[in-house]
C-alpha cells in the first residue's frame, strides 16, 4: 500500500457525515424510536423527507425563511420542547431539544448568512411539531429581500 493510499484512507476516516451537525450514529442514538408515519404528505412549505432509509428514526428539513418568521419558529420551537444541550458546527450553535415526556426530539440550527434571510435545518421525529409548522405558513422570503440590489418590478 503506497503513502497516498494510506493518507486518502485516515482521511476518509476522520470526515464523518454529518447531518444538521451530528453524527448519524449520534442522530441514530437520539432518534431511537420508531418513526411515526406522517397522516399526510408534507406538500406545503417547509418540506420534510424521512431519513429512515440510513437508519434514523426522523424527519430532515432545510428551510430558508425571512428573519420576522425565524422569531415565530424559534418561539414554536420553545412552545414544544425544551433545550436539552447545545454544541457548536461550523460556529453556529446546535440545538437539541426534547418534548417533556422525551419521546419527541428536534436538532436544528439556524444560519443568519444568507440571501439576507434564516436558513433553518432540522431533524425531528415528531410529526406534530412538522404539522405545526406547516400550519404557521412560514414564506420563503421575496427576491427582492433575499437580493440585495434586485428591482421588486423585475
Amino acid at each position: 500500500m503506497s503513502i497516498f493510499s494510506r493518507i486518502k484512507t485516515f482521511v476518509r476516516r476522520g470526515q464523518a457525515e454529518q447531518v444538521a451537525g451530528y453524527s448519524i450514529p449520534e442522530l441514530k442514538s437520539v432518534f431511537a424510536e420508531p418513526l411515526s408515519r406522517l397522516p399526510r404528505s408534507l406538500t406545503d412549505y417547509p418540506q420534510g423527507v424521512s431519513l429512515d432509509d440510513i437508519g434514523i428514526s426522523a424527519y430532515y428539513s432545510a428551510f430558508l425563511i425571512g428573519n420576522e418568521d425565524a422569531h415565530n419558529f424559534s418561539a414554536l420551537v420553545e412552545s414544544n420542547f425544551r433545550l436539552k444541550s447545545e454544541k457548536p458546527f461550523n460556529d453556529l450553535p446546535v440545538k437539541r431539544y426534547s418534548d417533556i415526556r422525551e419521546n419527541n426530539h428536534l436538532v436544528y440550527f439556524r444560519s443568519d448568512g444568507e440571501f439576507n434571510s434564516t436558513t433553518i435545518r432540522m431533524v425531528t421525529n415528531s410529526v406534530e411539531f412538522l404539522n405545526i409548522i406547516q400550519l404557521e405558513k412560514l414564506a420563503v422570503p421575496p427576491p427582492w429581500i433575499a437580493f440585495e440590489g434586485y428591482n421588486p418590478l423585475w
